[in-house]
């Protein structure tokens, strides 16, 4: 998640009701200009966003507004107001938040044994993707098979695909769901030759 929005904050709870609206956000990053959601006035989009989340009913308005604010600052959200109509758009920074969020919540496992893999292979002048990307991974309950190979018995793929691609990443990192033929067992035994 942003270093800039802590989890359990009010930005946080706010910006995730709203991912909540975008019913694919592999379709807002394939159609950036969607709306996000449309809503009658500023002040029914306050009642929206106490609706869906119960915990910000109890926050006063002015808490709201002034998170709504954050997160237009830190580029997450685009606010377009016509008349008295307000209408809300993720930014490609705000896609890519919302994707680690949905990578990171993911419970659906994939059938079978299959897994989700990413291999990677970024140059040392890049080495910041690096360290974003291992964090990610570790964030996401990805497993280290080797330093560049990951896998996730989650079903993140396609979202991992579309992150690496905001990232202009995918010359160096490549995503694959496949079927491990050999077991993965970091607790093998090695034996010792005397």
């Amino acid at each position: 998640m942003s270093k800039n929005i802590a989890s359990n904050s009010i930005p946080s709870k706010i910006f995730d009701v709203l991912l909540s609206e975008a019913d694919d956000l592999l379709f807002l990053f394939y159609h950036p200009h969607a709306v996000l959601r449309t809503v009658g006035n500023v002040e029914s989009a306050r009642n929206m966003l106490a609706r869906k989340e119960r915990n910000l009913q109890r926050i006063k308005k002015s808490e709201i507004n002034q998170s709504i604010r954050r997160l237009k600052t830190q580029k997450l959200l685009r606010i377009n107001k016509k008349g008295n109509e307000i209408y809300f758009f993720l930014t490609e920074s705000g896609i890519k938040e919302g994707l680690k969020r949905s990578i990171h919540k993911k419970k659906q496992r994939l059938i079978g044994k299959r897994r989700c893999y990413i291999s990677f292979d970024i140059p040392e002048q890049a080495s910041s993707t690096r360290w974003a990307l291992r964090k990610l991974l570790k964030d996401s309950h990805f497993k280290m098979i080797h330093l560049s190979l990951w896998s996730s018995e989650f079903d993140v793929g396609k979202e991992m695909a579309v992150l690496i691609k905001i990232m202009k990443a995918e010359t160096w990192v490549h995503v694959f769901e496949a079927r491990a033929l050999t077991s993965i067992n970091k607790k093998t035994k090695t034996r010792n030759h005397t």
